[in-house]
């Protein structure tokens, strides 16, 4: 088994997402994720993969959820804990295959994981807190 950090990063109302370039899930969209060290918290794992794979230093706002169907990973039992966060910094350059969609863009890719149910979630959220 496997907890796994995901980072939704949100700059001008766009989620930042790569194309996948291996099985099980190649060709379709993530958020940028990995898996969390022994010796740090959740916080300081979602920090550190997300600059090590986007070249973005975040802030973490808020927990969005914890993702544990056991179907969600075809290879291992894996837990994903999802934040919201925020870029710290103007981005300049990001690393190459990531890119920002807007939320109608979610409808015409498919998405690795079940990282469109946290998409979801996370629009549904911001949608309830306009009313």
């Amino acid at each position: 088994m496997k907890l796994t950090v995901n980072s939704l990063i949100v700059n001008n109302q766009k989620i930042l997402v790569y194309t996948k370039k291996e099985d099980p899930f190649k060709g379709k969209l993530s958020l940028p994720s990995g898996e969390l060290k022994e010796k740090e918290t959740l916080k300081e794992a979602v920090k550190r993969i997300t600059k090590e794979k986007t070249n973005i230093e975040i802030k973490p706002v808020a927990m969005l959820g914890v993702y544990d169907s056991l179907d969600r990973d075809p290879n291992e039992r894996n837990i994903g804990v999802v934040f919201i966060c925020n870029p710290t910094n103007e981005i300049k350059k990001i690393k190459e295959g990531y890119k920002f969609i807007e939320k109608k863009e979610m409808n015409e890719n498919e998405f690795a994981y079940d990282h469109k149910k946290m998409l979801n979630s996370y629009f549904a959220i911001i949608s309830l807190s306009k009313n």
